[in-house]
């Protein structure tokens, strides 16, 4: 267990487990022993050391160690994934054309004369009110033997003016016709923006279904990263103090094994370090 508050250890006791406390205050205490003896060798090892504890959560504490430097993690090792799908509505381009077009929409008016449908019945109307006006004059001219009266030319204008107010009966028919069509273009506007936001909410429905899909994926694939990386960082913890004992019983680092080297992580120039404080150690010990 740390000898240390977690606060006392500052960037270190953040980031680092009680185990790995533990090890930084071995090396520091290797790294003040070294510096006091004044072997550099030995002092860039023990700083290596704790900065190999360090990357196991991507950062390097400085020169001093107390400092917080994120480590590249553009490296081999960092996680990466696909990007996630990104969405791209087909409709909605034309949801919201047509959901403009609805809510400006003027209200309704009518103006006959340029109603084609009047102009039909006037053209109608007219022609039959001339046709009875001129019937109404030949038949009054065969029994006068040809000769004008006001009875003819009244009789005349009253079968004519019969024509003109049928043709005045049909306004109201054709006021609701037209507002009816109104009333239906309105009806198939909304049909349409109804239809087109059907057709988005599937496709997002589908959209959503691979994006839960992409997540948990991604999900278990950042859970298995993690737990090799947890699994590598336990194999090199498990060698590296395989071979701190090793070389605390006075151990040759020359003889340690090349794959225990190997999942320790420790560097040559860590092992020559290592090496050399063997080397000196054994200097004193034989003086």
């Amino acid at each position: 267990m740390a000898s240390k508050k977690r606060e006392e250890y500052g960037v270190d006791g953040v980031w680092l487990g009680d185990e790995e406390l533990d090890l930084i205050d071995r090396y520091q205490s290797q790294y003040n022993a070294a510096k006091a003896a004044g072997n550099e060798a030995a002092m860039n090892a023990a700083h290596a050391a704790a900065e190999q504890v360090r990357a196991r959560h991507n950062y390097s504490g400085g020169g001093a160690g107390d400092e917080y430097i994120p480590l590249d993690t553009g490296t081999p090792n960092a996680f990466s994934y696909d990007s996630a799908p990104e969405y791209v509505s087909r409709y909605q381009e034309q949801i919201d054309a047509l959901a403009d077009e609805i809510l400006n929409r003027p209200s309704f008016s009518y103006d006959y004369r340029s109603d084609p449908n009047w102009q039909s019945y006037r053209k109608e109307y007219v022609r039959e009110g001339r046709r009875a006006e001129e019937d109404t004059l030949g038949r009054y001219a065969a029994m006068t033997g040809g000769v004008p009266s006001t009875a003819a030319v009244t009789a005349a204008r009253q079968a004519g003016d019969y024509y003109n107010a049928q043709l005045a009966d049909k306004l109201p028919e054709l006021y609701q016709t037209a507002y009816e069509m109104y009333l239906e273009e309105a009806d198939r506007a909304a049909s349409t923006l109804n239809a087109l936001r059907s057709l988005e909410s599937a496709d997002y429905g589908r959209y959503t279904d691979r994006l839960n899909q992409y997540n948990s994926d991604r999900n278990f694939a950042y859970g298995s990263y993690n737990d090799r990386l947890g699994q590598e960082a336990r194999t090199r913890q498990e060698a590296a103090e395989r071979i701190d004992a090793f070389l605390s019983a006075g151990g040759d680092p020359a003889e340690l094994d090349a794959a225990l080297v190997s999942r320790s992580g420790y560097t040559e120039a860590e092992l020559a370090a290592m090496r050399s404080e063997y080397l000196r150690r054994l200097a004193e010990q034989q003086e």
